[in-house]
């Protein structure tokens, strides 16, 4: 059986060759990026103090910030390839970005990010009506690996949307923070402070997730950082 499957397999990668998701050229290897792709990652090894403005050292606390801190924790710049294959992710069904930067992300800061001892790992929400039509969030999945990675249980019903809005993406920066304001919603209030790590694909301005921090916090809860794929100011 396992041979028969082995053989269906390779069949399949014979008649449908894989593709790389940031090029769109043949991939020879699983994991569906291509390894002239790969060598164009902008990566990033410090996390970033969304409160400043400022890279980080290797600590949980920004020199600059102090009791402000408010921690991003991004594997790579959103350029090309990897706003490519996040693309993929966020719009064309395709979830295996997820495991793979997920592995990556806990790899570079899983130091770090232990050092909170959160309590809940919180994808920022979709709109119902959004999810829906998607199929799923990217940022539940992409929560959801590095739950399994990790010894922080997710949580994805803790936030929600009420109103849907123009995507943040086809806007100007300056239409951002409107554009997102009071569309969250913490669905109970917390009866202790219990630490919570909001994870989403891409962080640009820093709007979405100052707005769903800020609708935790005033439910009771303490934000203590960010986990993104990406970043982008």
């Amino acid at each position: 059986m396992i041979l028969e499957n082995e053989y269906i397999q390779n069949l399949l990668d014979f008649i449908f060759p894989k593709l790389c998701l940031g090029c769109g050229e043949y991939c020879e290897n699983d994991k569906d990026i291509c390894g002239n792709c790969e060598r164009r990652f902008q990566l990033i090894k410090l996390p970033y103090c969304l409160h400043c403005m400022n890279y980080m050292n290797d600590e949980i606390v920004c020199e600059i910030c102090s009791d402000k801190t408010f921690a991003l924790y991004s594997y790579a710049n959103y350029a090309d390839p990897i706003r490519e294959i996040i693309i993929q992710f966020k719009f064309k069904g395709i979830t295996t970005p997820a495991d793979l930067f997920a592995k990556r992300i806990y790899a570079l800061y899983a130091n770090l990010l232990e050092k909170y001892n959160a309590d809940f790992l919180v994808p920022i929400p979709l709109h119902n009506s959004r999810e829906n039509k998607r199929g799923y969030n990217q940022a539940s999945v992409l929560a959801k690996k590095l739950g399994e990675l990790s010894s922080i249980e997710l949580n994805e019903s803790l936030i929600f949307r009420t109103t849907k809005r123009k995507p943040q993406a086809r806007l100007a920066v300056s239409e951002r923070k409107k554009n997102i304001d009071s569309v969250f919603q913490v669905e109970q209030k917390a009866d202790e402070k219990y630490k919570c790590i909001l994870i989403d694909d891409v962080v640009t301005t820093g709007n979405t997730v100052f707005e769903a921090a800020k609708e935790l916090e005033n439910s009771g809860y303490r934000v203590v950082a960010v986990v993104s794929i990406a970043h982008a100011f």
